[in-house]
């Protein structure tokens, strides 16, 4: 799939196939979740992406609104589940990279996380 719109100045990747699983390393044990992306424009280009989920105490930023006052944030905090991205650990070789076909490939992110979490 080429794409012709000039807003769009990159490749364009379609997510082939996303794995969740639990890993332990470093004595911690959490879940992660592997994307990946194929080149829509060529098939044996690939693009990966490694997320965490990981649990995070945040103060919420919408305001709460009193008459004739400012509004200012709340000060309750809420516990939220979210994934972060770990992709950015692994390098830029995880961003565009060669392979035969989805299994290669997959093969190729899993283990360019493991040696980077392990």
């Amino acid at each position: 799939m080429r794409t012709s719109h000039p807003a769009i100045v990159s490749k364009v990747f379609r997510l082939v196939e996303t794995l969740e699983f639990d890993l332990e390393a470093n004595g911690r044990v959490g879940p992660v979740r592997i994307e990946l992306f194929q080149d829509s424009a060529d098939e044996g280009r690939w693009r990966g992406r490694v997320w965490e989920r990981d649990s995070y105490r945040l103060i919420p930023s919408f305001a709460e609104e009193t008459e004739g006052e400012e509004s200012s944030p709340s000060p309750e905090t809420v516990d939220e589940e979210l994934l972060v991205d770990y992709t950015w650990q692994l390098g830029e070789e995880v961003e565009d990279f060669e392979a035969e076909d989805a299994r290669q490939a997959l093969a190729f992110v899993i283990d360019r996380f493991l040696h980077s979490v392990v």
